[in-house]
């Protein structure tokens, strides 16, 4: 049975208790994705500063912002993952926590990476196709897939077969808008109706795509 509370337990309490259960699931996913951002920010900074040798008001301001979004973050957190903190829990919740907190550790990593990428400017390499350290950028990828490729095995061997379900139709649906939308893409470019299809574009595809696999998953989830 899925790890989805019909009601709120009185001893999770709090304003994070009176959520909607899927509201509160996303605002969880969200803010932890937030905090391993702040996260990274905080190391590019870091990493910036020691390379060279001085401290410009800018990169104060980062690190006085990035350690106080990072609290803020940490705590918003904390008080949303009371669900899965509370006392009297089934067997299946205990490993779905700690599913939870491995995928979370798992991606400290990564934020990290995306943080001494960023140079202390870490929309620039976010967001953009820079060049990157041949070096670094191979130990990132290599880092991205094993942390990745394994999260996804501990994911699989912790959710029950409802979750499995929407899950796999959720990949089939995401999967399906690639199929559509790459050569749909592509064609338009080539009668240039679009401007030409670069990586740029190719991600921005492919994060629809996971758009549309996290909204099906959450809604066949917690329906």
């Amino acid at each position: 049975m899925t790890d989805v509370p019909s009601a709120t337990p009185a001893n999770e309490g709090g304003w994070t208790g009176r959520l909607p259960w899927p509201v509160r699931f996303f605002l969880l996913a969200l803010t932890t994705l937030a905090l391993l951002f702040c996260v990274g920010v905080l190391v590019g900074v870091t990493v910036a500063i020691l390379e060279h040798g001085n401290v410009k008001p800018r990169a104060v301001a980062f690190l006085v912002g990035g350690s106080a979004a990072a609290a803020l973050f940490a705590w918003l957190a904390w008080q949303l993952s009371a669900h899965w903190r509370r006392p009297g829990r089934s067997a299946y919740e205990r490993r779905y926590t700690k599913m939870i907190m491995i995928l979370v550790a798992s991606g400290l990593p990564i934020g990290l990476l995306l943080g001494m990428a960023g140079d202390a400017q870490p929309h620039n390499s976010l967001f953009s196709n820079g060049p990157l350290d041949p070096l670094f950028a191979g130990i990132a990828a290599a880092t991205m897939v094993i942390l990745l490729g394994g999260s996804l095995i501990i994911y699989h061997r912790s959710i029950d077969d409802h979750e499995q379900q929407a899950y796999l139709w959720a990949n089939s649906l995401a999967f399906y808008f690639l199929a559509l939308a790459l050569p749909a893409a592509w064609m338009l470019a080539r009668g240039g109706l679009i401007a030409p299809i670069g990586i740029g574009g190719a991600m921005l595809i492919l994060l629809g795509a996971f758009v549309i696999n996290f909204t099906v998953w959450a809604w066949l989830k917690f329906r």
